[in-house]
């Protein structure tokens, strides 16, 4: 008597892995969008092709990246590095469905995208979110499911100019020791006594800073041929800085696009009329930190 034969399973995928993703050194001031891979890892042990497909949802609340002050990340989840196709997005967590075919007895791996949205004024730190990552069948059971932690690291960054660009006569940007810096002049004119000018240091930055300040001469302005000096004072947000010594203060700043002004004030001495006519000069150092 011939027996029945066996039926072919039906399809039996599963998720083997998923990478824990997590955005290294972003910036808060970056304009371009840096998208990074997941990759997923599929498994299929049944008999027949299944197919599918994939679906991200947040474990906890809206799905923003937290940071330890329960400030927000906005970003988005893609089915393409192109941004193509959404598949879950942070804080209105619209969700899409991006279909999938894996072979019978075999494995596939499958990428998707973070991008996290740019320019968001959020202070240096972690930031995590849990996600979800649900694989269906074309009838919508639940095959398997699996719980990825997705995050970021801001880190401490900043912007900073000099306002009060009236009395400016050039500025430029060079770098070197891979930081930013610039250089100002400011041309004070025919020198008088007890003059003052006051001008601004804005700085844009996403955590606290400190502002160290030094002066060439320590304080004074040097005559061209060292024939003698006109010693001035240096007054930043309302603290008089002894420039003999290096100074160091903390500065006010703010992720904003226009940053926070620091109030700068030069006033020079009561220096009299017995100084050598020419052209004095000094080199102020303004070495702004973020931490």
């Amino acid at each position: 008597m011939a027996g029945a034969a066996a039926s072919p399973q039906a399809c039996e995928l599963s998720l083997e892995s998923a990478n824990q993703m997590r955005f290294e050194d972003y910036s808060s001031v970056d304009r371009e969008a840096r998208p990074q891979k997941i990759t997923l890892r599929l498994r299929n042990d049944g008999d027949e092709a299944c197919i599918g497909n994939i679906s991200v949802d947040a474990v906890d609340g809206d799905g923003h990246l937290l940071g330890l002050a329960g400030e927000k990340m906005s970003y988005g989840i893609f089915s393409a590095r192109e941004t193509s196709q959404v598949l879950f997005q942070a804080g209105t967590q619209a969700q899409n469905q991006f279909a999938l075919r894996v072979p019978a007895q075999s494995s596939h791996t499958l990428d998707m995208y973070m991008v996290i949205d740019r320019l968001q004024n959020l202070p240096a730190g972690t930031y995590i979110a849990d996600l979800n990552l649900n694989i269906q069948s074309q009838a919508l059971s639940l095959l398997d499911s699996m719980t990825i932690r997705v995050g970021a690291n801001i880190r401490p960054s900043l912007q900073a100019n000099f306002t009060g660009i009236g009395h400016l006569v050039s500025s430029e940007n060079t770098s070197g020791s891979g930081s930013a810096r610039q250089k100002a002049v400011l041309d004070l004119g025919e020198l008088t006594p007890n003059e003052t000018r006051k001008l601004g240091l804005q700085i844009r930055a996403n955590a606290p800073v400190s502002i160290r300040v030094s002066s060439e001469n320590s304080g004074a302005l040097q005559h061209e041929y060292d024939e003698g000096e006109i010693p001035y004072g240096v007054r930043l947000n309302r603290q008089d800085l002894d420039l003999s010594l290096a100074s160091v203060l903390n500065g006010y700043a703010s992720p904003k696009k226009n940053g926070r002004t620091n109030p700068l004030t030069i006033r020079l001495s009561d220096f009299g009329k017995n100084v050598p006519a020419g052209n004095y000069s000094d080199v102020l150092t303004f070495r702004i930190s973020a931490r």
